[in-house]
């Protein structure tokens, strides 16, 4: 028994319509591709044509990323350090307060 194809094969074709007339009717977006494409071929002509120098710009930017994350890593890690002191002074001054508070209420019985 054979299943019917022609469902899928319709949804498909109209997704293919849409598609081919977006990029028909949209300027900017073939320009966009073109622009990758070229941009992409031109990228890929480079690293072939000297292969140790991409290597060495990808060893670069590799570097330059780790470096922005590991300051931004930092950055967080000091926030994180600032807020938790400011969380832990607020927690002495509270406790500091119930303290005396405790204090004053032993004196008074203490005093009755």
């Amino acid at each position: 028994m054979t299943k019917p194809i022609g469902l899928p094969i319709f949804i498909a074709g109209i997704g293919i319509g849409v598609a081919a007339t977006l990029f028909i009717k949209d300027r900017e977006l073939r320009n966009r591709l073109g622009k990758a494409v070229t941009d992409g071929s031109q990228r890929v002509g480079e690293a072939l044509s000297d292969p140790e120098a991409s290597w060495k710009r990808g060893q670069k930017s590799m570097s330059d990323i780790k470096d922005k994350v590991k300051s931004k890593i930092d950055d967080a890690a000091d926030a994180a350090k600032k807020a938790v002191d400011k969380a832990a002074d607020k927690s002495k001054e509270a406790a500091h307060k119930a303290g005396e508070q405790l204090e004053r209420g032993g004196k008074r019985l203490q005093d009755a």
